[in-house]
């Protein structure tokens, strides 16, 4: 999460929000905290890439609730 809110490598992030995304893949659950990091990138991220797949990670999130 650190990586995701505050590396300034682009491809450090990507591969945050990767390694969360392969998480929920294996069945790990998406806590408040992880939603609230993808929100904010969601937000104030400048990498499109990055928007997109935090944007898509939480409504898979928010279908299986």
């Amino acid at each position: 999460l650190f990586v995701l809110e505050s590396d300034p490598n682009s491809g450090l992030r990507v591969a945050a929000v990767n390694a969360l995304a392969d998480l929920k893949q294996q069945g790990k659950s998406i806590d408040n905290e992880i939603k609230s990091v993808l929100n904010k990138q969601i937000q104030t991220e400048e990498n499109d890439f990055i928007k997109i797949r935090a944007a898509s990670l939480l409504q898979e999130v928010s279908e299986n609730e």
